[in-house]
């Protein structure tokens, strides 16, 4: 990779509006993007050195970790929902894909996940199931 290709990705993940969270091979973060920040609350200097569990919040179940687990050591994809929590304590919905990142060897060094905040669109998925139960009753 040439070094224009290297500062075309730096800025690409620094300014994607899906959050993009590396970590090394012992889920410690070794980078965050500014989305992240914005969302969650917590500065990069919060998050680097921390693992992703500093926005674990209880809605999610202990299943859920284990069936991602299960995925990404098995070097596949991960995707799903999961309920995480801002550092003010806020709950948010994050819709998460989550893999290994590996080398030309194909040797896993580090694991990447894309979250979007979907928090909004499950609010207004609420609504309108409540809004059609009240119309038919």
């Amino acid at each position: 990779m040439n070094v224009l290709d290297k500062i075309t990705l730096h800025y690409a993940l620094e300014n994607i509006v899906d959050m993009v969270i590396i970590t090394d091979m012992k889920s410690v973060i070794q980078y965050v993007n500014p989305a992240f920040t914005q969302v969650t609350g917590f500065t990069r200097e919060e998050a680097l050195g921390n693992k992703p569990s500093i926005q674990k919040s209880p809605h999610t179940t202990v299943e859920t970790y284990k069936e991602m687990w299960s995925v990404i050591l098995k070097g596949g994809w991960w995707r799903g929902e999961i309920i995480n929590k801002k550092k003010s304590g806020a709950l948010w919905h994050s819709y998460l894909s989550i893999s290994q990142i590996r080398d030309d060897a194909g040797k896993p060094f580090a694991y990447i996940g894309i979250s979007r905040d979907i928090t909004e669109m499950k609010q207004l998925q609420d609504d309108l199931f409540k809004m059609s139960l009240e119309a038919i009753y």
